[in-house]
């Protein structure tokens, strides 16, 4: 379908390193999905045959947020990253608790606006 926001998700600790771990993303399929970022070792093989080892980022999809009818169009995380909350094209401003592998809305606001 398509990705229409990201938000990092950082503890107070990982902010103070630079380094989120966790990603929220919104979709035009009506879903957040949070996503835990990692940083491995991979082996790249170069022009001239040479295979050098680097790091490479990835991404495992933890949980998804099912709630909104219409595609999400934004999403933000609170400082802790205990909450988030999206807003779709359903009018529907959604707030939720960023734990578990699948979540209801713990607040439904400005439904129809």
């Amino acid at each position: 379908m398509g990705v229409t926001a990201l938000a990092a998700v950082s503890t107070p600790q990982q902010q103070q390193q630079q380094q989120p771990s966790l990603l929220l993303s919104a979709g035009k399929d009506h879903a957040l999905r949070l996503w835990q970022l990692t940083v491995g070792p991979h082996q790249q093989q170069q022009h001239n045959g040479a295979v050098n080892g680097v790091t490479r980022p990835s991404a495992q999809c933890v949980a998804v947020y099912l709630g909104h009818e219409e595609s999400v169009q934004s999403v933000a995380a609170s400082p802790g990253g205990d909450y988030c909350c999206s807003g779709g094209w359903d009018g529907q401003l959604l707030l939720w608790r960023t734990g578990g592998q699948m979540a209801s809305p713990v607040l439904v606001g400005c439904v129809g606006f």
